[in-house]
């Protein structure tokens, strides 16, 4: 809405004031051509005011142009706010599976000391804020990383499937069967993720950090009981 409003009405605004200056320069210029018993010190003015009136346009197509970059970055970073927004949601819908029969049934709710807590692991986005690392994570899930104030070993839950060779899809349905064929004993392993915050560098794109919570959920049929159980 912001962007609409700028383009509607700034620009147009810009133009007309510029075609004002525009209109005074031509006038100027008319006067030098006719007045032919101008002194001088007239004519010299008559520069001084064309030269000013070129200075202004200069400077308002200058602040224009900054306008126009400052409302894109905005916009950008909207659009940036809305994909992560959109993801956590997804993955919230994930979390918080919803029984369609619940929405029929009239199911009596168990008491609030016999529910289990749900132990589906999250994946968390290793990241930067105002210039110091935030490794809010409890299991990084990534490769090696040995640069920028990071130094972390390579997981034995990274994926050894380049996006950049299989693409994105490509590489997450190779991750899936590497981790289902146990050939490292990885599906036996997933238990030790119950619970746990995984840290990756993909979010809010899709990684394979979803994929080891899709196994999860399939693989491991256990839930963390309350204490006095």
């Amino acid at each position: 809405m912001m962007r609409s409003t700028y383009d509607m009405l700034s620009v147009p605004v810009f133009i007309a004031v510029v075609g004002i200056f525009l209109l005074r320069i031509q006038k100027y210029i008319q006067l030098l051509a006719s007045d032919a018993q101008a002194t001088n010190a007239t004519k010299e003015g008559y520069l001084k005011h064309i030269a000013y009136d070129h200075s202004i346009i200069g400077a308002l197509l200058i602040l224009l142009l900054i306008l126009q970059i400052l409302a894109g970055k905005t916009a950008k970073v909207s659009t940036k706010k809305k994909i992560i927004m959109e993801s956590e949601k997804k993955r919230k819908n994930i979390d918080d599976p919803v029984d369609i029969r619940s929405k029929f049934l009239k199911v009596d709710k168990p008491k609030i000391d016999t529910q289990p807590v749900s132990n589906l692991p999250k994946v968390v986005h290793l990241r930067r804020l105002k210039g110091k690392i935030i490794q809010d994570c409890d299991i990084y899930i990534g490769r090696a990383c040995n640069m920028g104030g990071w130094r972390l070993s390579e997981s034995k839950w990274h994926n050894p499937y380049s996006v950049k060779q299989y693409g994105r899809d490509g590489a997450l349905d190779r991750y899936r069967k590497y981790i289902e064929s146990n050939e490292n004993n990885l599906l036996n392993d997933l238990h030790e993720l119950a619970g746990k915050r995984l840290g990756c560098w993909c979010t809010p794109n899709r990684c394979h950090g979803d994929i080891l919570r899709e196994l999860f959920k399939k693989e491991v049929h256990q839930s963390i009981k309350p204490s006095g159980n």
